[in-house]
């Protein structure tokens, strides 16, 4: 890269929550976005807040404010809100529009740090009043993923790490969004399933990633559930939503040919099949009341 090219990179000046609101929020996350959209691993992240590398990193420091901004949704304290409003819908915006007008060079290198934030960014606008914008907003994280490779199995090496997993992480939880969207918006999304062959996010908790002998590293305990296998389900039934989303999405191109009853059914048995098969490998301890609602009875 050339200086003229990537530009004067001007550090932002972010202006961060209080100890204590910063504190409440990162609660927030954890327990209400974490388990759903893992793209942090949490004991390397809060050491990362004590050790104050988001005053040092802004990339970092951009991750933290959109932590906060999903999780200011969550909280009834009233410093969550946007200054001079007092409607909740107005919260966790004061740290958006800081990231917003932080924006990188388009031609920098695609980091870790960005695909996270993408998918931050994503899960925030998902809840305003232009969802279309997290549509785009995680379209352009996929390309930064595609830019890398991070679609592709060899990105990852053969064998675990914590910057490998949390690149993978990263990567399904903007394939979860880009689909849900699409299906949401009745938009196409981004990567079809046969471009891409990642391994799915190891099937355990951030606590076991880590730990004092290297051979029990990433090993989740015998007979403990981990809270990673609902992330797991998700994607795996994402891919039936892909399927679905490319047979009948496919059906009212222009260039579409017009398709028999006969075909039709048995492209809905395919897919009914499917989703069942997806349903039977549930573990017992994830098939909650909500779980069933999503199949039906």
């Amino acid at each position: 890269m050339q200086p003229w090219e990537l530009g004067v990179e001007k550090r932002p000046d972010y202006q961060f929550p209080e100890p204590d609101l910063m504190a409440a929020l990162l609660k927030l996350h954890y327990d209400k976005v974490h388990s759903l959209s893992p793209v942090l691993h949490w004991p390397t992240f809060e050491r990362g807040v004590r050790e104050g590398l988001h005053l040092r990193d802004y990339r970092f420091g951009a991750v933290l404010m959109m932590v906060c901004a999903t999780a200011a949704r969550y909280s009834d304290d009233p410093r969550v809100m946007l200054e001079g409003h007092d409607s909740p819908a107005s919260a966790g915006w004061k740290w958006f529009h800081q990231v917003q007008d932080a924006r990188k060079s388009m031609l920098a290198p695609t980091t870790l740090y960005d695909l996270q934030l993408y998918s931050l960014l994503g899960t925030f606008l998902i809840g305003s009043s232009a969802p279309h914008a997290a549509w785009i907003a995680i379209g352009h994280g996929i390309r930064m993923a595609q830019d890398v490779g991070a679609h592709r199995r060899k990105f990852y090496g053969d064998r675990y790490t914590v910057k490998s997993e949390l690149w993978k992480r990263a990567f399904w939880a903007l394939i979860l969004h880009d689909r849900g969207l699409s299906a949401a918006l009745g938009r196409p999304y981004t990567l079809s399933p046969k471009e891409i062959d990642v391994e799915l996010p190891v099937e355990c908790d951030d606590e076991y990633w880590i730990t004092s002998n290297p051979d029990d590293a990433f090993k989740q305990p015998a007979g403990k559930p981990t809270r990673m296998t609902f992330f797991i389900h998700m994607i795996k039934m994402n891919d039936v939503l892909g399927d679905t989303l490319r047979v009948f999405v496919s059906k009212y191109l222009p260039t579409a040919k017009p398709s028999t009853p006969e075909q039709d059914q048995q492209m809905i048995a395919e897919l009914d099949s499917a989703l069942n098969n997806w349903f039977d490998g549930i573990p017992p301890h994830c098939k909650s009341l909500d779980m069933l609602w999503l199949v039906g009875d």
